[in-house]
């Protein structure tokens, strides 16, 4: 996931907002809807197709910017199939296979407990300012359901729902997208709540990627004069 993928052809940008969210459909009845934009954009969404993902599905284009390293810490059980340290648990979220393609291998995904911080993210490197989150849901009768990012400290950054995915089985309709924080956020960690009806009340992820903030062009440029000039003066006393 390190590698730029090229740009999937069914990626779009958000172009309009509605005051009940924004619809992105790529089968017949399959959705993301955005119902809480405190400070994140949908930059864009892609709705995946057949019995796995046939090629690295990058919703990003390669644009997400540096990955942040986090570990899940969070309490929740991950009841199913071998628990946290399961085939299908908290390593899944983070560990560069999303689908099945030469890059990457294996495609399996994460099942936590649907509920309050059903997905608990801490940095590596403690309070990090970070610029978006690219979440790829992992398996069709699993994500259909409701959703709630955080930061750290329990601020709401924005929510979004699920619907029609499908009956199981494959990965059709299943959404994979990118959020930008309109304020780049400093924290130590992320949280996802889920309030998840399909199936098992397990929602699932196939890997879920952190971005630090991209500085701004004239704030790099502030920072690389401001140390021409530290030098400067070190070198004059």
């Amino acid at each position: 996931m390190n590698k730029p993928a090229s740009l999937p052809s069914v990626l779009r940008s958000t172009v309009a907002f509605a005051a009940v969210g924004l619809v992105l459909c790529g089968t017949a009845s399959a959705a993301l809807i955005m119902t809480n934009f405190t400070n994140v954009t949908l930059a864009a969404s892609q709705v995946e197709s057949g019995p796995d993902d046939s090629s690295n599905p990058d919703v990003t284009g390669g644009l997400g910017g540096m990955l942040v390293t986090y570990t899940e810490t969070g309490s929740n059980a991950y009841g199913c199939c071998g628990g946290r340290l399961g085939t299908y648990g908290v390593h899944n979220l983070n560990d560069g296979d999303i689908g099945v393609s030469a890059t990457n291998q294996d495609g399996t995904y994460a099942i936590p407990n649907s509920g309050p911080g059903a997905v608990v993210i801490t940095f590596a490197g403690g309070p990090t300012l970070i610029g978006g989150v690219s979440i790829y849901n992992g398996y069709a009768n699993r994500d259909d359901g409701a959703y709630t990012l955080k930061d750290a400290a329990g601020n709401v950054l924005g929510g979004w729902t699920i619907s029609g995915t499908g009956p199981g089985g494959s990965n059709d309709g299943m959404d994979s997208f990118w959020l930008t924080f309109n304020t780049p956020v400093n924290t130590n960690g992320l949280v996802i709540d889920t309030v998840v009806g399909d199936c098992c009340a397990t929602p699932t992820f196939r890997e879920i990627q952190v971005f630090q903030a991209v500085p701004e062009p004239g704030s790099a440029v502030a920072l690389t004069l401001a140390g021409l000039a530290f030098a400067s003066r070190r070198r004059r006393s």
